[in-house]
Parts: structure tokens; C-alpha cells; sequence
């Protein structure tokens, strides 16, 4: 409860009339409660989930970032916050690619490209990006999801190379070749 009130004096100073306002906050407690329940829970999983999470304006300046930018690109969060994501791509006509993207469908899913980490080095991330819309249904902000891709790239790159040399070797062989597979001949 929240109570305000005044009095009126005459001019003896003598009280001769009180307003009063009783006002039941018991609502605006609580709705301030869960809001801070809210806030307290989403923090809890900015901060703790693997992949990053960012937010930023349609110009691309970054207003909530997760920690994971950490494990990913070398940053602390708050040395990233207040930049433009286009400081962290390798190639900048990719961010313009997925924006085209982004404008047609609203949403882009599995966008593949390089950012750039604290060491100068191309880290390979997929992206899922999708607007954030106000109540006339107009963006107001873009969030996405970029998770590392470095090492299953580099795998994937990897296996490719290594099946190219085995295509190249067994074009070059006259001979027949015979490959041992749990007991298993092979030509």
C-alpha cells in the first residue's frame, strides 16, 4: 500500500481539511518482481550458453553479446559491445550477403562464414539470424546465433583433400589396387 495526503490549513495555521490517496502497488510489486526474475534468467543463459548470442541494431552495432564470444573470438563481451559487427568479418561483402538474405525471409539459417578473433585469425561460424519486430510488425533489431565451425571445417577440408589425393593416385596407377577391409578384397 502507498499512501500520500496533504492538509489544508486556514490562516491560524489550524488544519480544517486532509486529502488523502491510498493506492494498492500490490501489482506493480510483483509485476516488478517478475521482471527481475526475468532479467535474472536471461542473463543466467546469456551467460552460460556454448554457442554466442548477440543482439544489434540494424546497423549492425552490437547491444547484448554472450560470454561464449570468449571461447570463440578471444573477446571479453564487453569489449565487443558498442561495435559493428562488420569489424569482425573476414570478408565484408558476407555481411552484406546475409542481410540480403535476412531482408528477403526475415530469417537466415545455416549462413556460413569467416569472423575474424582477437589474433587476427579466420574463424569459421554458421549463423542463424532472424529480425526482432515491434508491434507494427517493422524490424527493430537483428538477433542471432553463431556457432563455431573451425574444427569440423578444417576436418571436412581435410577429408576432401585427402580423398582428392586418393582419386589422383589410383588414376595414375596401372596397376590394380586391392584395399583390406575387416578381411574384405577390394579392387
Amino acid at each position: 500500500m502507498n499512501s500520500s495526503g496533504f492538509a489544508l490549513r486556514n490562516e491560524n495555521g489550524e488544519v480544517f481539511k486532509v486529502f488523502g490517496i491510498h493506492e494498492n502497488i500490490s501489482a506493480k510489486v510483483e509485476v516488478d518482481q517478475k521482471l527481475v526474475e526475468s532479467e535474472r534468467l536471461f542473463r543466467g543463459i546469456i551467460e552460460n550458453v556454448i554457442d554466442i548470442y548477440y543482439r544489434s541494431d540494424l546497423e549492425g552495432g552490437i547491444k547484448i553479446i554472450s560470454h561464449s564470444i570468449y571461447g570463440v573470438l578471444g573477446y571479453m563481451h564487453e569489449e565487443v559491445l558498442g561495435k559493428n559487427v562488420i569489424e569482425f568479418h573476414a570478408n565484408k561483402d558476407a555481411r552484406k550477403e546475409l542481410l540480403e538474405e535476412l531482408e528477403k525471409s526475415g530469417e537466415v539459417i545455416n549462413f556460413n562464414t569467416y569472423l575474424i578473433d582477437k589474433n587476427n585469425m579466420s574463424q569459421y561460424v554458421s549463423a542463424n539470424v532472424k529480425y526482432v519486430y515491434d508491434e507494427k510488425w517493422s524490424p527493430i533489431a537483428i538477433d542471432g546465433f553463431l556457432r563455431d565451425m573451425t574444427d569440423q571445417h578444417l576436418f571436412e577440408e581435410a577429408l576432401r583433400e585427402s580423398e582428392s589425393r586418393y582419386k589422383m593416385f589410383s588414376n595414375l596407377t596401372i596397376e590394380a589396387i586391392i584395399l583390406h577391409n575387416n578381411g574384405i578384397y577390394q579392387m
